[in-house]
């Protein structure tokens, strides 16, 4: 590994290993090594299985939302995997600062089913999804890219198996994100990680967990009993489908959650296409019980009475955090993925009566046209034809201009029509001219003649 790896400075500690960021010599790139610390050695042979089953199942993995693996071996100091160095945050460093908005998390939903397809085409089941385990990072365009990381509890298996547990018979996975069969220890399947999905999700839209307790007591009594307040009644302003599709996920049993990650997805995107003005939660808390009116104490003739005392109330609903749309890093160019998805009604014009409409139209157009023929009518009183008679004057005129009657139909219709010139009755005046010329050759020829 020396030959090969430079190791640059440790990233993170993990409860069987330690994350180090180094540099591949050979490629000439950076790259993350995860290394099994050696410590007790009743787990060093337990942990190393779990770094080879890890290694094993990130290398069937080729998907954009997982990480990739490039190597894996072992030296004097024990196993070690080689994978893509990350450059971003995890879910539960932004969750902490703010929760998602629902543009952010229709792309966490979706890229984040992506990679669980793609896991679950392998029969594996990662069995620690939790917002450690998920990174965000940047991508060039300014657009944001989940990466799914850490299969080191993944388990590649066609028929449902019994939860890992450690030497201590302790359960390995997050608390507030384990589904109850693995605290139950029955045979799990993939649906447990769309259980531990479900609880990520809520955790990004409200910033508090689903399942939560004062100690991890209480926590697993909370997901064995169900014990969740409905995600509408925790956020305001997410899509009431998109709200029972979460907890759709996270349902008691696993029976009644989805069968896949493709069916999650396939019906996420289904409804996400299917209303443009869907109905928003009011993230209105649920109504509680009224305190019960207390019996009034007796009063003794000269004693003083003692003050009562009334203790503060315990906080019986869930409030959401404050989202905040996610950014590039700072010193990033301008993200070119502007166009945030908004399910905001497009601003529609004032109604119009179309019977009125109509009228002031049909209004319009007459008086346009009146005025074009009074101005027409006076252009030809004021220019009369040459060597027109008097008395046909009126008649010409007549002849001579019209205008176009201007009528309301179906289509759209031109409120200033303009006048259209018909041709004269009689002779043409080319022939009229015609005629003149030949006679004034005539009258030349006669007087030269003479």
């Amino acid at each position: 590994m020396e030959d090969r790896y430079e190791i640059l400075g440790k990233i993170a500690q993990g409860g069987l290993g330690s994350v180090y960021k180094a540099r591949d010599v050979r490629m000439s790139r950076d790259v993350a090594i995860k290394r099994i610390l050696i410590g007790d050695t009743s787990i060093t042979d337990e942990a190393t299985r779990q770094l080879i089953k890890e290694a094993s199942a990130l290398a069937s993995l080729q998907h954009p939302n997982i990480v990739t693996i490039y190597d894996v071996g072992k030296d004097e100091e024990g196993p070690f995997v080689v994978m893509e160095l990350l450059t971003g945050q995890t879910l539960e460093e932004i969750i902490t600062k703010a929760s998602f908005t629902w543009t952010d998390f229709r792309e966490l939903a979706m890229q984040s089913l992506e990679a669980l397809i793609a896991a679950q085409e392998l029969h594996i089941v990662h069995r620690d999804i939790k917002p450690g385990n998920i990174m965000l990072t940047w991508l060039p365009s300014g657009k944001f890219q989940v990466k799914v990381v850490d299969f080191g509890l993944a388990k590649l298996s066609t028929k449902p198996s019994l939860q890992t547990i450690d030497q201590s018979d302790g359960v390995f996975g997050s608390i507030y994100f384990m589904g109850p069969e693995q605290f139950e220890r029955i045979p799990i399947d993939q649906r447990v990680d769309l259980y531990a999905l479900g609880c990520v999700f809520y955790y990004a839209l409200t910033g508090t967990y689903a399942f939560d307790g004062e100690n991890a007591i209480e926590v697993m009594a909370s997901h064995l009993q169900h014990h969740v307040v409905p995600i509408e009644n925790v956020r305001a302003g997410i899509p009431l489908w998109a709200c029972n599709w979460i907890m759709w996920l996270i349902n008691r049993q696993a029976s009644d959650r989805p069968n896949s990650a493709r069916e999650a997805l396939q019906l996420f995107m289904q409804n996400d296409g299917a209303y443009f003005t869907p109905e928003l939660s009011l993230g209105a808390p649920t109504p509680t019980a009224p305190a019960p009116t207390k019996r009034r104490k007796l009063q003794v003739p000269g004693v003083t009475p003692q003050p009562e005392v009334n203790p503060e109330p315990s906080p019986s609903v869930k409030i959401a955090s404050v989202a905040q749309p996610l950014t590039p890093p700072p010193g990033s160019k301008p993200s070119v993925h502007l166009s945030a998805y908004s399910y905001q009604p497009p601003e529609m014009p004032a109604y119009e009566d179309p019977v009125v409409e109509i009228a002031e139209q049909t209004q319009v157009d007459t008086q346009v046209a009146s005025e074009a023929e009074v101005h027409i009518q006076s252009i030809s009183v004021n220019k009369p034809t040459r060597n027109a008679p008097t008395a046909n004057l009126a008649k010409s005129t007549q002849g001579s201009l019209t205008t176009r009657t201007v009528t309301q139909t179906s289509g759209y219709t031109n409120p200033y029509a303009q006048p259209v010139r018909r041709p004269k009755k009689g002779m043409p005046d080319a022939v009229k001219v015609l005629i003149g010329v030949v006679i004034a050759i005539i009258v030349i020829i006669i007087i030269a003649n003479f």
